[in-house]
């Protein structure tokens, strides 16, 4: 997704749109879905994907709700999450460099603790923290660990137009078990930083 206000409650991005209302996150994704069996396929990907990250981390409780609009023959896949808290970006806007730490560090532990070649956007917008428990908010697109399901996804609703195999390969972490891990983390920094936010010190 692209970058946002945080200071606003909606937000547009790659094909998705956010709203945030009343303790809940409404998101509203069109991948160009044109009849029930592919955006089917789709939900199925996505519950299995939140089924197997939430193992790992603890992710948005889901409600799921599919809209055709019959005269354009387009499917709209809607998803109503509760409310998981602020990212990092917005808890050092709000100068909580404490609460900042925190959710640095167990963020850190996580992503070690996620295998490789599980797909996982590893970016500080996706991480957010909620009466000190961490969350991944970050559902879309649902790559499983089954080649099948890459193949089909990048196949029939073109998630990854605006990135190449090379960053969706990336993503998946395919390196060995101690390098992956690093790579996650870093990732994650490397985009913290160009946020333009210095990070919270220890010593300060």
């Amino acid at each position: 997704m692209q970058k946002v206000d945080f200071n606003s409650n909606q937000y547009q991005g790659t094909n998705c749109k956010v709203t945030k209302d009343n303790g809940y996150v409404y998101k509203t994704l069109n991948f160009g879905f044109t009849n029930f069996e592919d955006i089917d396929h789709f939900t199925y990907c996505y519950v299995r994907y939140a089924n197997l990250i939430s193992k790992y981390v603890h992710i948005p409780t889901i409600s799921i709700l599919i809209q055709h609009e019959l005269e354009q023959q387009n499917y709209y896949f809607h998803s109503k999450e509760t409310y998981c808290g602020k990212n990092l970006i917005e808890i050092l806007l709000d100068r909580d460099y404490e609460q900042a730490l925190y959710l640095l560090e167990n963020t850190k532990r996580i992503l070690y603790r996620i295998p490789n070649g599980i797909y996982i956007d590893a970016h500080p917008r996706n991480f957010t923290c909620l009466e000190q428990v961490i969350y991944y908010v970050d559902l879309i697109p649902p790559i499983t660990t089954l080649e099948s399901d890459r193949e089909y996804l990048l196949k029939n609703f073109q998630i990854y137009r605006h990135e190449n195999r090379n960053q969706l390969e990336r993503r998946t972490w395919r390196y060995s078990s101690k390098d992956g891990r690093i790579s996650k983390y870093n990732y994650y920094l490397n985009n913290f930083l160009n946020e333009g936010i210095t990070p919270p010190n220890r010593t300060h």
